[in-house]
């Protein structure tokens, strides 16, 4: 079954007008639409193909380069910020704010790395550091920050790492119900 198969499949990309179909077990096996011809050699028959033939081989052909790309090479990854855009301060550092992140096509080695730009307020990263969601205090003082997300897909066969940034502004303000 096997060695007759690879026969077909070979055949398949190299002779683009006639196909070698296999009678075993009452089942012919092809891979794409056919013509039968009354040709019989020894349970072999040779088949003339329909027009349809390049594009079933173009669109396998494609199919397989585009499932292969995406496991060889290292893929842009997307990301988008999501938590409260106000924080309060207060002596303490400010109440702990939640930033998730949604990031898409990630591999087995992604890397996270988050940064606080434009820290008017004082803010910190208290926990989380390395990975999809960190824990934020918004700081001492009144203004604004903003929270910014490099994600790094590296090359798994040691070609260049593709990254992607994103970006969260968060205002802090005092909190007029706090006692």
């Amino acid at each position: 079954m096997k060695k007759k198969f690879l026969l077909n499949f070979f055949a398949f990309f190299s002779d683009r007008d006639n196909v070698l179909i296999t009678d075993e077990n009452g089942c012919k096996i092809g891979l794409s639409r056919m013509i039968f011809s009354l040709t019989d050699t020894s349970n072999y028959f040779v088949a003339k193909t329909s027009k349809n033939k390049n594009v079933i081989s173009s669109m396998f052909l494609l199919v397989t380069l585009f499932f292969l790309t995406g496991f060889l090479y290292a893929q842009q990854p997307s990301c988008n910020l999501s938590g409260p855009l106000i924080g309060y301060f207060d002596s303490g550092g400010g109440n702990t704010i939640s930033i998730n992140s949604d990031v898409y096509n990630t591999g087995p080695k992604t890397t996270y790395s988050w940064k606080i730009d434009k820290n008017v307020p004082g803010a910190t990263i208290v926990s989380g550091e390395g990975t999809s969601r960190i824990q934020v205090k918004a700081g001492t003082k009144g203004g604004s920050f903003a929270i910014k997300l490099t994600v790094t897909n590296p090359d798994l066969n040691g070609g260049s790492s593709k990254s992607s940034t994103c970006t969260k502004s968060v205002t802090v303000s005092r909190n007029l119900n706090y006692k």
